[in-house]
């Protein structure tokens, strides 16, 4: 086990994307942190990618139609008259138009998969499994809980077979340092999520559609309270501030403490399966550096 006492300010940290020196840049839920401007041109290299991906299936889709028209007409009536009075036989025209069908599907299958790998590398395993709030890819990461269920997961209630809405649901709650994963996203009907979330009421936008990325609400979700102790940490750990807040242990016993927060660690849970995201920090209580759950603090400000 790591001994706690060793441990000293840590400063220099590395952006996710390009590796260089990250201080007072954007971090994410499980504290890894990333410079805004590599996010940007690589999320501009993705969505310029994705465009061009999106032509060609456009312009092969609409080669696609023009063939099976083509090929309606030769099988009609009409088209088998006009073969009659042509050089060509009319088996063989058939043939080429159903062969140029065929590589234009396999071309298709061909894209999508080039789709799916560039979305994959470059987004959900690297950013957006850990945004702050809503990623960008939710929609899509919703559609993909929807592929991989036919059913509530609580209760068993089968989709489609009745007007219960259902939604997408985070396992371990964001506020409590759930990420984005497909593994941590299920199906609820509205009542089994309702029952979740302690009898809350879902409206017409429970899942949270949005149009953007937001760190402050401007054009998305804003960031909610566990994000905002995750920021103000960050920024402690780089300016060597001194927090306060009210925590509460495993025990329910709840105290006042002031840290000079260290480093961001996650730890295995006790008990059970799963881990917990930290801070390590020097706690002037204990006079001795101390590890906090960050889903049990309440109250985190500069002191």
């Amino acid at each position: 086990m790591t001994n706690l006492e060793d441990l000293e300010y840590k400063t220099e940290r590395s952006c996710l994307i390009c590796k260089e020196q990250c201080v007072d840049q954007e971090i994410l839920s499980n504290g890894t942190t990333y410079h805004a401007k590599c996010f940007d041109d690589m999320e501009v290299e993705y969505y310029s990618y994705r465009n061009q991906l999106s032509n060609e299936v456009n312009t092969l889709k609409q080669k696609a139609f023009e063939i099976g028209k083509e090929l309606d007409y030769e099988n009609s009536f009409i088209g088998s008259i006009k073969r009659l009075f042509s050089n060509v036989h009319p088996a063989e025209k058939i043939n080429e138009l159903e062969t140029s069908l065929r590589q234009i599907r396999d071309d298709l299958e061909h894209l999508y998969s080039r789709q799916l790998s560039h979305r994959n590398n470059k987004f959900e395993t690297a950013i957006y499994d850990y945004w702050l709030t809503y990623p960008p890819d939710w929609e899509e990461r919703k559609s993909s809980v929807w592929d991989n269920f036919s059913e509530c997961s609580s209760c068993n209630r089968k989709t489609g077979r009745n007007t219960v809405p259902f939604h997408v649901h985070h396992i371990q709650p964001i506020s409590s340092g759930g990420n984005h994963t497909l593994k941590n996203l299920t199906l609820l009907c509205e009542n089994c999520h309702s029952t979740a979330h302690n009898g809350m009421d879902f409206d017409a936008i429970h899942d949270h559609k949005i149009n953007a990325y937001s760190d402050d609400g401007k054009d998305g979700q804003s960031i909610g309270a566990y994000g905002k102790r995750i920021i103000l940490l960050e920024k402690a750990i780089n300016n060597a501030l001194t927090v306060g807040f009210q925590y509460r242990d495993n025990e329910g016993i709840k105290t006042t403490r002031n840290i000079n927060p260290i480093e961001f660690r996650t730890f295995d849970h006790r008990t059970g399966t799963g881990e917990t995201f930290c801070v390590v920090g020097y706690c002037h209580l204990r006079q001795a550096n101390r590890i906090f759950a960050i889903k049990r603090m309440r109250g985190l400000k500069v002191v």
